[in-house]
This record gives C-alpha cells, sequence and structure tokens, in this order.
C-alpha cells in the first residue's frame, strides 16, 4: 500500500506541476501580449507550483517529479530499480495527463503539436545546466526537505528570469523598469 501512494504521489505531483506550467502558460498568453511579462506570469506560477508539490510529496515519495531525480536516486541506491520504474512511468503518464488537462481547461485539444519551434544549442545547454543545478540542490541538502522546497523552486523562478532577460535584450528593449 505505501508504495502506491509513493507512485500514485509521483503521479499527481508531476500532473500538478504540468498544470501549472502549461496551465500559466495559457492564462499569460490570454492576459497579456508582453513576452517578457507572459515569462514573469509563468515563473511564479511554476515556482509557486513547485513549492508546493514538493512541500506535500516530500515525506510521500521523496518528491522526484523528475526523471533525472529517479534516476540519480537509483545511482546512489536510495531507490530500487523496480521502484524508479514504476516513478519514471507515472511522471511520464502524469505529465502527459496533466497537460491535456491544462490544454482542456483553456478550450485547447487535449494533446496536440506546439506551434512554437523550440529547438537550439541553447536550449538543450540551458535545460541540462537547470538539472544539474537541480541535482545538485537535492544532493547537497538531502536531509533538508525544508531547503529543497525553497531552493529548487527559486532555481526555477531565476531560469525563467535568465531566460526573460534573454528575451529583453534580444527585443533591444534594456529597460526593466515595465516588469515591476
Amino acid at each position: 500500500m505505501k508504495i502506491q501512494r509513493m507512485i500514485s504521489m509521483e503521479f499527481l505531483g508531476t500532473a500538478i506541476l504540468a498544470v501549472a506550467i502549461v496551465g500559466s502558460g495559457h492564462m499569460a498568453i490570454n492576459l497579456q501580449a508582453d513576452s517578457g511579462m507572459v515569462l514573469l506570469i509563468n515563473a511564479l506560477a511554476t515556482a509557486m507550483g513547485l513549492a508546493l508539490v514538493i512541500k506535500i510529496g516530500m515525506k510521500v515519495s521523496g518528491s522526484h517529479f523528475n526523471p533525472a531525480v529517479t534516476l540519480i536516486m537509483l545511482l546512489l541506491k536510495k531507490i530500487t530499480p523496480q521502484l524508479s520504474l514504476f516513478y519514471i512511468t507515472a511522471q511520464i503518464v502524469g505529465a502527459i495527463a496533466g497537460v491535456g488537462f491544462a490544454n482542456l481547461l483553456f478550450d485547447q485539444k487535449a494533446l496536440d503539436q506546439s506551434s512554437i519551434e523550440r529547438s537550439g544549442s541553447n536550449l538543450f545547454f540551458s535545460e541540462v545546466f537547470a538539472t544539474a543545478i537541480l541535482l545538485w540542490i537535492i544532493l547537497r541538502f538531502p536531509k533538508r526537505d525544508d531547503l529543497i522546497a525553497v531552493y529548487v523552486p527559486l532555481l526555477d523562478f531565476w531560469c525563467h528570469i535568465v531566460h526573460l532577460k534573454h528575451i529583453i535584450c534580444q527585443s533591444g528593449d534594456n529597460n526593466w523598469s515595465h516588469l515591476y
């Protein structure tokens, strides 16, 4: 029964994160045309969603919600190979379910290919960098759930803001005052 609760938490936590990320993106686009503000709204909602699910799930499943975290925990022998397989499956299915639900909430097709092109080595390297920092935070504070629940959302928010600064600088608008 405990393993079922752990796997369910990984599914639900990942689904909630996907709803927060995709749903806040839809909402921000509906509210605001400024790409900087859209990203800021998305960053805040994602960080708050992360803080919530990490805090709720930490004692139940360890709040992995990411296959990279699960694989590191497997390599460190913190979880069994069988449980890691269940976790990763729950995370993938949870992410798909969360995205589908968020899309339906905003009158979109449940699952559809994005019209926004996301390619390039810069995106790949930024994901690798963010994942490396995520893993470092988790490994740095193994017995401090309270710090992980604070630092991981801050990391996510910071990564969004770095991307936001990149968008503003590319647009030639170096005036950050309109963001405050």
